[in-house]
């Protein structure tokens, strides 16, 4: 994951306002990646995300299912629950669930990440997230957010200029919930990044 050390630093540099969601959003260009998705719901479900996260991203290249499986057992989850939990329609319902809403507003690819509901396309720099974030804090202290178009997709009318752009227009906001996604940080931030990512 080529933005994961810009939103562990971000977590480090920000520790009481930044907090950051994690959503699926699995490619259909991606083999592996829907199963993937499913494997870290799994292990969410029993309070290990993060293990079975960062583990999935060391083997990317071995995306199997029977290597899901021995990773569960290594990170210390019940493997009967955890493959019943894999094979669950209830975690498929949320894969599918956070792809749309990630697809409804236009952002088709991954990574896609929000800040404060204001659109960031793709692996960007550090210095792009920490712009975003600095600015949300100054606006947050001075009690002057600008009010911002509430955005709902692509196919809304923009600007000429920006028109052959593709994905959510980052002059909007997008109300995007976080619901019960896995999330670091703390739950009260100022600041909430929801970040779509794939495992492949």
């Amino acid at each position: 994951m080529r933005v994961g050390p810009t939103l562990d630093r971000l977590l480090k540099e920000y520790p009481d306002d930044v907090r950051i969601v994690y959503k699926q959003h699995p490619l259909s260009m991606h083999r592996q990646a829907p199963l993937a998705a499913q494997a870290v719901l799994a292990a969410h479900a029993q309070g290990k995300y993060f293990e079975m996260h960062e583990k999935l991203f060391q083997n990317i290249r071995t995306l199997s299912r029977q290597k899901m499986i021995q990773v569960a057992g290594e990170i210390g989850l019940d493997i009967d629950r955890f493959q019943k939990d894999l094979d669950s329609q209830e975690i498929k319902a949320i894969v599918a669930r956070e792809t749309r809403e990630a697809v409804a507003v236009g952002a088709t690819g991954t990574p896609a990440s929000f800040i404060n509901g204001r659109y960031l396309s793709g692996a960007q720099p550090y210095k792009a997230f920490k712009t975003l974030v600095d600015e949300e804090l100054k606006w947050a202290a001075e009690g002057n957010r600008p009010e911002f178009t509430i955005g709902k997709n692509v196919s809304e009318v923009r600007a000429k200029s920006t028109a052959r752009r593709r994905g959510p227009d980052p002059a909007k906001v997008y109300n995007i919930p976080p619901g019960a996604a896995a999330f670091a940080g703390p739950k009260n931030a100022k600041v909430t990044i929801l970040h779509y990512l794939d495992y492949q």
